[in-house]
This record gives structure tokens, sequence and C-alpha cells, in this order.
């Protein structure tokens, strides 16, 4: 079974795809079981709250086979920090990729992360990181279940 997570209406052809605005993102027990899944895709760790973003990630690594794929990405706070820094990105559109807008409806961002932290705390919870990318202010991050 391969999932995708997403805040927005959006599908992916061959996924179970989970709406967050229909489901709690922080677990998939309605959807799927424990080793069930080869592959769960989810773009959505900026509507993570940061203290629920450990047992979000556990609880989504229990959903995984062994060799299973963890796809996981969000804004990286740093990259936009930069950015401010260095005149590139105006407080606007910073204060857009930090806590969403209004014309995104119900899509307030929760919090911020950066590639870096995200590659430890999965490798802190058991997952080998294979590819880690960042385009823009976007970071994705693959990872496997050994």
């Amino acid at each position: 079974m391969k999932v995708n997570i997403t805040q927005f209406p959006t599908t992916l052809e061959g996924y179970v795809n989970v709406n967050t605005t229909e489901h709690s993102i922080t677990n998939l027990n309605g959807v799927c079981q424990d080793a069930e899944c080869t592959e769960i895709i989810a773009q959505v760790l900026d509507y993570v709250h940061a203290h629920k973003l450990v047992p979000t990630l556990k609880g989504w690594v229990s959903k995984l086979r062994h060799g299973g794929v963890l796809v996981i990405g969000g804004t990286d706070i740093l990259e936009v920090s930069r950015g401010v820094v260095n005149g590139t990105i105006n407080i606007a559109d910073a204060n857009r990729a930090f806590f969403g807008a209004v014309d995104m409806g119900s899509y307030i961002k929760s919090s911020a992360f950066n590639c870096a932290e995200i590659c430890t705390i999965l490798k802190e919870i058991g997952l080998v990181v294979d590819k880690k990318r960042i385009n823009g202010n976007e970071f994705v991050v693959e990872a496997h279940r050994d």
C-alpha cells in the first residue's frame, strides 16, 4: 500500500490519498495497518505542531514495512531566513512561507523545521536517510526503514 498525506485537495494515482482536513495526520490508524505500507509521502510537516513531530513521525514509520520509504518535506526555516537576510525574500513572502496566508483558507501552518533537523530526527528514530534536497525554500527528505 502507498499513502499520500496531503493538506491540499490533491491526489496521486496509485496511492491512498489522505487529506489532513478530514483525518488526523498524527497517525494513520484508520487508513492502514502497522507494517502495511511500502511508501508514505507526506509534504505536510508545516502543519504538524513542533511538540507532535516525533510522535507523528514514529506513527508513520510504524506503518512502513521493512524497506518501506518515507518521503517528507516542508518549508525550510533556515532557507527562508537566509533569503530575508540576503534580501532575496521580502517580509510578506517570508510571513506567507512561515505562517500560511488567509487566501490559503484553513491551511495555516503550525511550525517550521529545517532539512538538517529532520534528517537528524529520522536517524534517531531508526530510519536510513537516502536523499535530501532543498529546492528554493522547500526541502524533501527520503528515508527508508531497515
